[in-house]
Formats: C-alpha cells, sequence, structure tokens
C-alpha cells in the first residue's frame, strides 16, 4: 500500500512558498496571533487572502 495515497505530505515541496515580513516583530507578532487563534500560519495566510479578494471584489 505504501506509494499508492499521495497526500499533504508527500507534495509539500510543489506547494511551499516564503513569505517574508518586513520585520522580525511582525512575523512574532503573526506567530502569538495565530498561536492564540489556534491557527496555523500557513491557514490564516489563505483566510486572510481570501477575504481580502472577496472583499475587493464586493466593492
Amino acid at each position: 500500500m505504501a506509494g499508492q495515497n499521495k497526500g499533504k505530505t508527500e507534495t509539500i515541496k510543489d506547494r511551499l512558498i516564503c513569505v517574508y515580513l518586513l520585520s522580525e516583530e511582525m512575523a512574532e507578532y503573526s506567530k502569538s496571533v495565530t498561536g492564540k487563534a489556534g491557527l496555523s500560519i500557513s491557514k490564516f495566510v489563505m483566510e486572510s487572502g481570501e477575504n481580502s479578494l472577496k472583499k475587493e471584489e464586493e466593492e
């Protein structure tokens, strides 16, 4: 059965992007806020991006 399931772990390098924030303080703040909210940084970035795009479409 090994090799039959191509899950998220096996494709992580194909989906990886690096994002640089403006400062180390901003990075630490983001980690703190997402941690308190129970979100991963990835989930937070995706939801923020989607919300921003929806807001632009509504205007």
